[in-house]
């Protein structure tokens, strides 16, 4: 972000080596050993930083360090160099974890052919795409999991407390199930916390405020669903009505069950997530 590197912080920390080091060396003297973790990318203006970055950390007692296998200039675009990460673990005393481009399992696997040292990874924008990225599956509940969202951020913006204390509440056991039902039942009891309103969720109304906080999720999740959800009607919702009888719409004419949507990686949707734009290699 040019505003963080402006401030000088952020990756402008990466742009010389010993101002890095001393500052991580700072933080982890104060914080005690094994408490610190870092991540970092490869360079600031280029990849070729990277060694006198590692080497101005390697000997600090760090509990992990997690490298993001990308400069600064590259941004989210192209692809992470793997290849520097295992760099990182051959390098480092402590465990060194991967980042960059993990957006399926296929994806992390390929990753892990040129890190064969790595053996744990982040995901990052692969799970906004698709937060179900971890369980493996193929298809989700994503219209009423998103309705939830917007009640929760209709929740959010009046009453905070509320929701912390309906989050403290949940049985975090039935999210492993993720079938519509679920959904469902925590539709309605977010619907009893806005004080006993309707859970049809066909006429349920939200603020505007709240209604474009789940356009921004779905602006994310129609990247991992059938091309066809890329309507772009669809983030142009003015009401919440309007979006749920948009997402069934496009179901039915697909032939596609409303309540379990098929998911999927779609690399040639990349671009939405590289920081430019349509076309942008």
């Amino acid at each position: 972000s040019p505003t963080v590197v402006g401030s000088r912080a952020g990756s402008s920390l990466l742009e010389r080596a010993d101002i890095f080091g001393e500052f991580i060396e700072f933080v982890s003297n104060r914080v005690g050993p094994g408490r610190l973790s870092v991540k970092m990318r490869t360079g600031f203006h280029d990849a070729k930083e990277f060694p006198a970055l590692l080497a101005a950390i390697k000997h600090l007692p760090l509990r992990h360090l997690t490298v993001h296998g990308r400069t600064r200039p590259g941004r989210y675009l192209g692809e992470a160099d793997w290849g520097l990460i295992q760099d990182a673990q051959d390098t480092m005393s402590c465990p060194v974890i991967g980042s960059g481009d993990i957006c399926d399992k296929e994806s992390l696997a390929l990753r892990a052919i040129k890190a064969t040292g790595i053996n744990r990874a982040i995901v990052g924008r692969g799970a906004l795409r698709n937060p179900w990225i971890f369980s493996g599956k193929t298809a989700a509940p994503v219209l009423t999991s998103v309705i939830a969202f917007i009640l929760m951020q209709d929740v959010a913006f009046q009453q905070p407390e509320l929701l912390t204390q309906w989050a403290a509440d949940r049985d975090q056991t039935s999210f492993g199930i993720e079938t519509d039902d679920v959904w469902r039942r925590e539709i309605e009891s977010l619907q009893r916390l806005r004080g006993g309103l309707s859970t049809d969720i066909d006429t349920i109304e939200v603020s505007s405020r709240a209604l474009s906080r789940g356009k921004m999720l779905w602006n994310y999740l129609r990247s991992s669903l059938p091309e066809i959800f890329m309507e772009p009607l669809l983030m142009r919702s003015t009401k919440l009505s309007d979006f749920v009888g948009g997402v069934r719409g496009i179901s039915h004419s697909a032939g596609l069950a409303h309540g379990q949507l098929p998911l999927g990686h779609r690399p040639e949707l990349n671009w939405m997530f590289s920081g430019q734009g349509r076309g942008v290699k």
